[in-house]
């Protein structure tokens, strides 16, 4: 049974204005189901390669999608006698690509590219589509703007800035000042949030209450992130607050993630992988944003900080997860002298430090404070706890790396930002990347079907240390175009 590729390419026809979507394959004699044709003008269809992280631990995921190269000979003419290519417009507009067998529906393919026509090249007789991933959809603003229609949409000079934005809990945020709101001081947090636990001038500390607040009060209107202080402020003390951006039990990496991704309508998240991601970095974060951010920049952030990966895939669903080492999970299957490809194999660290030397220990940067106090903006405050919190920006938790004393003279101490708020689960995720060892990264190629990213395979490899079997986790995978071998990156356990 042959394996065929059936493409559904949307274009819009300069000619009567309206969207077609023109169908290709690679089967000599085209392929049809009911219907719909497939016409055999394709030659090299675009592959979609899938990296969770780049060269080093922490860096962003990316996709790679290749061309989709046509014969534009022999084409029918379409409605309003349009030519294909010459008539049509294909900048922004969907390619779809299947994978089955020959012989079943388009529905039970298995899609393989789900993406965006970014440009095409014609020539004489054929036509290159660049196609890229989704991705793009998330390259819009992270956070509404401000009306300036006045209250908490603030004035006409605030009128298009971007609303600040966060998740989790953080504690120290300076916020908007919007000046006088109904006769009150008033801060913007948010477009909306969950509470404001406490607020401060300076580091002292003002009353929560929920009516009108008087001289030393503060209360608050978490539909629009709204934080208004009675009587008159303090100049020359700045006010900040402690913000819950969401409720207990939404506060774990995965959820942050999940709420970065569906401020992009028309978002989809493949089902249990909130879930999955939550139980295994279930600690409590806390982030925020302020300017001009998109939604794409703030996942990339939160999540490259958080040793994860988010990526949307072939089936069009935002995916994420954790990056681990694959001890004790179970093989899916066996990359060996028999399926990997001679010369094709190179080993590297994928340590983020100088060099990609192995660290001697990692210190992790927690509970950062978004607005740092000078010595004279804390001068008189009471809460000495506060005071010390307000004056540094980070905190840290370390763990060192196992080994032999002098083994690594050149290690050094990696730092290691996150949005982790506590020292114990600081700790805890310092002590897990401690477990790491030495990041091995191996480039090669593999015979055979394609084994999706993130799965758990074996490795056999006459280099030093793989030549007894080891567990290791597909970090990128890129097919080959034409089918049988795979090129991959692997996380080698230590």
């Amino acid at each position: 049974m042959s394996i065929i590729h059936l493409v559904d390419w949307t274009v819009w026809n300069n000619l009567t204005g309206a969207i077609e979507i023109w169908r290709f394959t690679e089967a000599r004699e085209g392929y049809r189901q009911g219907s719909t044709q497939w016409l055999p003008n394709l030659l090299a269809g675009p592959v979609l390669g899938q990296h969770l992280c780049g060269d080093s631990l922490g860096s962003p995921a990316t996709l790679e999608v290749g061309d989709l190269t046509l014969v534009t000979t022999n084409l029918p003419r379409g409605p309003g006698n349009a030519r294909f290519p010459d008539d049509y417009s294909f900048e922004g507009h969907p390619v779809l690509i299947r994978r089955g067998i020959a012989g079943t529906t388009p529905a039970a393919m298995t899609v393989v590219v789900n993406g965006l026509c970014n440009e095409v090249q014609p020539m004489k007789t054929r036509l290159t589509g660049r196609i890229s991933g989704r991705e793009a959809r998330y390259d819009q603003p992270l956070s509404p703007p401000y009306a300036g229609t006045g209250g908490a949409e603030g004035g006409a000079d605030r009128t298009g800035r971007p609303l600040p934005f966060g998740v989790g809990s953080v504690d120290g945020v300076e916020g908007d000042y919007l000046g006088l709101v109904g006769g009150l001081h008033s801060w913007r947090l948010a477009p909306s949030l969950a509470d404001v636990r406490a607020g401060w001038v300076g580091c002292s500390a003002l009353t929560k209450v929920t009516g009108t607040p008087s001289t030393g009060q503060f209360s608050v209107t978490a539909a629009t992130g709204l934080v208004q202080v009675g009587g008159s402020a303090l100049a020359g003390f700045p006010y900040t607050w402690d913000v819950d951006y969401d409720a207990p039990g939404s506060r774990s990496i995965a959820h942050g993630l999940q709420k970065l991704a569906l401020r992009v309508p028309g978002t989809s998240i493949r089902p249990g992988a909130v879930t999955a991601l939550a139980s295994a970095l279930p600690d409590e974060i806390g982030w925020c944003w302020t300017g001009e951010v998109t939604v794409r920049q703030a996942l990339t952030d939160l999540a490259s900080r958080s040793l994860c990966w988010w990526l949307e895939d072939a089936a069009g669903l935002l995916d994420m997860g954790a990056l681990s080492v694959p001890a004790g999970a179970v093989s899916v299957a066996d990359f060996d002298r028999q399926t990997i490809v001679r010369g094709s194999a190179r080993l590297s660290s994928g340590w983020p430090s100088a060099g990609g030397l192995m660290p001697s220990r990692i210190d992790l940067a927690y509970g950062r404070c978004p607005r740092v106090h000078s010595a004279q903006e804390v001068q008189g405050a009471a809460d000495a706890t506060r005071r010390a919190y307000a004056t540094l920006e980070w905190r840290q938790a370390g763990a060192s790396l196992s080994g032999p004393a002098g083994a690594r003279p050149a290690a050094q101490p990696l730092l290691m930002e996150t949005p982790l708020r506590s020292a114990a689960a600081a700790a805890t995720e310092a002590a897990r990347r401690a477990a790491f060892g030495p990041v091995r990264f191996l480039d090669l190629r593999v015979l055979g079907d394609v084994v999706p990213r993130g799965s758990i395979v074996t490795v056999t490899l006459d280099y030093p240390g793989l030549r007894s079997p080891k567990k290791a986790r597909i970090l990128s995978v890129v097919p080959r175009p034409r089918g049988g071998a795979a090129d991959y990156r692997l996380w080698v356990s230590p």
